[in-house]
């Protein structure tokens, strides 16, 4: 099942059109009833525009709309009646959902709420996240192009922390610029908006007055009268043309607040273009892409240990399950049976060793772990640095090279 979670944006929709023929699965809306044809074993697919607080939103009754902040999303998930009874997995497909930033992020606070429900517990989640060897990359967005009328190709594109400094800096110098205009636009908007309302007052007032005086006039001149009643008249078609100009520039401001919001948008999409470092492969099929690779998977059981992992074992498990996916493509691109056989074996050699490091708690044990899989030719530099994720330099390709633990100083 495709769920998308941006349906005011074609491009999202089309998108996930593309993965509902892709998979011969139904494309629905997040919204009450979407999970009544859901069964055991299947899979559910969110897809849409995220930021590292909310991904896309949901439908609610009478048209209404809610931002899905982590706590939200499973807040909807259950009111929505996502099944307890049986086994399935969920991807969270969207830029910015697996950004992990001193070990938070929106899919980490997400399997947070959503376990706190034991019936949730046996839910795996997949989300593309910046646990990479490849590139030490402050966010993780997924790039998504159109090859062909029906094809299309996705990318993970992150900004380096070695430029984030300078992306930052311009980040802040644009959106003020943007603000300074929406700030200008605003009040230029209150003060027509305010002397069109000091207009109606003062014919409001007028009329008032005009009507006290056709009160006290009922039994004498009938002309005077009737003049004052077509002055009452003309004061309130005159209230009602105000009214309609106040309207009139209300939706003129939110049409240039809107136009700058557009203009924002782009500019922080060229600003991604000129920092932005692609990492990964193409991706033809991202559900083959995440299953692949162990980084970006999430089970109740592997949760509970990653909170506890040193930052040092975080950045071995992650070199190791890269090497695991490394593996798995390798023996799906060749048919040779020796070739095969050496890389299942190594893949589960390096398995076992994920799964001992996954039960550390020290970086003494870690260590010593490390120091025992060089002996038997699996060779890994350990790292203390926090708040960093692994780059290349963490793999030691030379096997004749020794296990030096690096030490902070």
């Amino acid at each position: 099942m495709i769920i998308c979670l941006s349906p005011n944006d074609i491009h999202a929709v089309r998108d996930a059109q593309y993965l509902g023929a892709l998979y011969q699965e139904d494309v629905a809306l997040f919204e009450e009833g979407c999970f009544k044809n859901l069964k055991a074993g299947e899979r559910i697919t969110f897809y849409g525009h995220g930021e590292t607080t909310d991904f896309g939103f949901s439908i609610d009754s009478g048209k209404n709309r809610t931002i899905l902040t982590p706590e939200k999303f499973v807040e909807k998930l259950m009111e929505f009646k996502l099944p307890t009874n049986i086994s399935f997995s969920i991807d969270l497909a969207g830029c910015q959902i697996g950004t992990i930033d001193n070990n938070k992020s929106y899919v980490l606070t997400f399997a947070q709420e959503l376990y706190k429900n034991e019936k949730y517990r046996q839910i795996t989640i997949n989300a593309f996240n910046n646990l990479t060897s490849e590139i030490d990359v402050t966010s993780v967005n997924m790039v998504s192009h159109r090859e062909t009328q029906n094809e299309r190709v996705w990318w993970l594109n992150g900004i380096p922390r070695s430029v984030f400094q300078d992306y930052e800096a311009e980040l802040k110098k644009i959106i003020i610029e943007e603000n300074n205009k929406k700030n200008e636009i605003e009040k230029k908007t209150a003060e027509e908006a305010d002397n069109n309302i000091k207009e109606i007052e003062g014919l409001i007032n007028s009329i008032k007055s005009l009507e006290d005086g056709v009160e006290e006039k009922k039994t004498e001149n009938k002309e005077e009268k009737e003049a004052e009643e077509k002055q009452i008249q003309e004061a309130l078609s005159l209230i009602a043309i105000l009214q309609e100009e106040s309207s009139k520039i209300i939706r003129k401001c939110e049409n240039e607040l809107s136009e700058i919001d557009k203009a924002l948008e782009k500019s922080i999409e060229a600003l991604h273009d000129k920092y932005g470092k692609k990492f990964g492969q193409d991706m033809t099929d991202i559900r083959k892409e995440l299953d692949i690779n162990k980084n970006y998977h999430l089970t109740y059981d592997y949760y509970q240990k990653w909170l506890k992992l040193t930052d040092s074992a975080k950045s071995v498990l992650v070199i190791l399950n890269e090497k695991m996916a490394g593996l798995t493509k390798k023996m799906a691109s060749t048919s040779s049976f020796l070739n095969n056989s050496v890389s299942l074996t190594e893949s589960i050699s390096l398995s076992e060793l994920a799964s001992q490091v996954l039960n550390t708690t020290s970086d003494k044990e870690l260590s010593i772990l490390i120091e025992e899989a060089g002996k038997k030719g699996i060779f890994i530099s350990l790292s203390e640095e926090k708040n960093a994720t692994p780059t290349k330099d963490n793999v030691v390709k030379n096997d004749e090279e020794k296990i030096n633990p690096k030490t902070k100083k």
